[in-house]
């Protein structure tokens, strides 16, 4: 890559909240799974480690989706089916 690619980038990425940078890393790993013409060198063991635990912690700070509207409570009962008349 040249430097004035990997400037525009960096730039690029510097205006941008750090939860969409992690989106854009993953994509960069999808991509580089799909495509990449040889295997990237593997950081060393430490800056492994490093982000082996960057990723697990930001894994675990990620918020808790609830379930879907559409679905009712456990313990509410279901309503009534179309054309039911009861009161």
């Amino acid at each position: 890559m040249n430097d004035i690619l990997r400037e525009r980038l960096i730039r690029k990425l510097d205006t941008l909240p750090e939860e969409k940078i992690y989106q854009i890393l993953d994509y960069i790993d999808f991509l580089e799974s799909k495509y990449a013409p040889k295997v990237s060198a593997a950081p060393n063991p430490l800056k492994r480690f490093a982000e082996g635990v960057e990723d697990t912690l930001r894994a675990s700070s990620k918020p808790q989706t609830p379930p879907a509207a559409s679905t009712p409570p456990t313990d509410t009962p279901p309503p009534p089916p179309p054309g039911d008349q009861r009161k």
